[in-house]
């Protein structure tokens, strides 16, 4: 369940993207939705920590002043069900059990939520979705090592697949050992770990 404080900001968090679409047709991503997320939370009464400087703690790109309330901010491409997430470059890690066990540390999530602004594969939609840093565990899945296919590496490693009946996960060698996410959308919005903010149509 989002908690009362999130659901709270809502309508000022929509504001401020609306107020970026106003001006610009670039994709709202990165430390501009952070910003915006930020002024949307102050608005509302809930100012946070965020700064333009770029110089967060590691993991998180935002906290809410006084509250045990942190984001990790993404955007996400959603198409034909599944939304895909670009996450942590893990080669300080070597094998995958190492991968793993970063994936969950504490120094990877020492935030509370995922505040992911999504845009579906038409971009005639953009989706604020607020998920719970547990939903998404690596250790969850069921991991196997993925191979080239291609005639010149064939055989050669190109990364590992964790698979389950709801999420999807990649880590890629050839993007420095990148995880990325793939999560079924119905799955993820029905369940009690996400809830939908808003939804904006362009």
């Amino acid at each position: 369940m989002t908690n009362k404080i999130i659901l709270s900001a809502k309508g000022q968090i929509k504001k401020q993207v609306e107020a970026w679409n106003s001006f610009s047709r670039f994709p709202l991503k990165g430390e501009l939705w952070e910003e915006r997320l930020s002024l949307g939370l102050a608005d509302a009464g809930h100012p946070t920590d965020w700064e333009p400087d770029g110089n967060h703690k590691p993991g998180v790109d935002l906290t809410i002043v006084g509250q045990e309330i942190s984001f990790s901010c993404k955007s996400g491409k959603l198409k034909n069900g599944v939304l895909s997430i670009s996450s942590y470059r893990t080669t300080k890690q070597k094998t995958l059990q190492e991968k793993l066990d970063y994936h969950e540390s504490k120094e990877a999530k020492p935030f509370s939520h995922y505040a992911v602004l999504v845009r579906t594969a038409d971009d005639k939609k953009q989706i604020c979705l607020i998920i719970e840093k547990d939903y998404i565990n690596a250790k969850n899945l069921s991991w196997e090592m993925k191979l080239s296919t291609r005639v010149k590496n064939k055989g050669t490693p190109t990364g590992w697949k964790g698979s389950s009946k709801s999420i999807d996960m990649k880590i890629q060698k050839a993007m420095s050992d990148q995880f990325w996410y793939y999560l079924d959308w119905e799955s993820l919005v029905t369940s009690d770990k996400a809830t939908i903010l808003f939804t904006i149509e362009k």
